[in-house]
């Protein structure tokens, strides 16, 4: 048996663009392609999430250096809020645009390699990687000294330079 849905599976089995979790559970219970229960019997071992009507899935990062962020699961809607964002120097703002480039990166670079090396690291490693690198990134900053700069130097526990 595999462990992983592949793109092909997922060709095959003609899920919507527009599907959401929700329409994966009916009566408190998974409802998967037929063919997938036969080949993916680990799909039936997952924990069905407990949803309430009429709340819009998202997901709350907790306890990392990010604080409590909520993230819109709508690929679109997360693209309309980095251009509604602003492109100012605060450094709220530019650590928002750190996060989203390295982010990206390393989810593409992860995927890269699962792809073509056959190489897998677990969703820690790869959020470790993150917030190490964007850890460097706020080091290399030349700031002035402001309450948003110590309260960023505070929460990841580093000291940027001052100008």
């Amino acid at each position: 048996m595999r462990l992983s849905v592949s793109e092909k599976d997922t060709y095959e089995a003609r899920p919507s663009e527009q599907m959401i979790v929700a329409d994966a559970i009916v009566d408190g219970d998974w409802v998967w392609p037929s063919i997938w229960n036969h080949h993916f019997d680990k799909l039936n071992n997952l924990e069905v999430p407990v949803l309430t009507d009429g709340k819009k899935d998202c997901v709350i990062w907790k306890g990392t250096k990010l604080g409590m962020m909520r993230w819109n699961m709508d690929w679109r809607k997360v693209i309309d809020e980095i251009a509604d964002g602003g492109c100012n120097n605060t450094i709220n703002s530019v650590l928002h645009r750190i996060v989203i480039a390295t982010t990206v990166y390393f989810i593409w670079n992860e995927r890269n390699s699962r792809l073509f090396n056959q190489s897998q690291r677990t969703s820690k490693c790869v959020l470790d990687g993150i917030l190490e690198n964007i850890k460097m990134h706020l080091l290399g900053l030349k700031v002035r000294r402001s309450a948003a700069v110590d309260q960023v130097n505070k929460v990841w526990d580093i000291q940027m330079k001052v100008v």
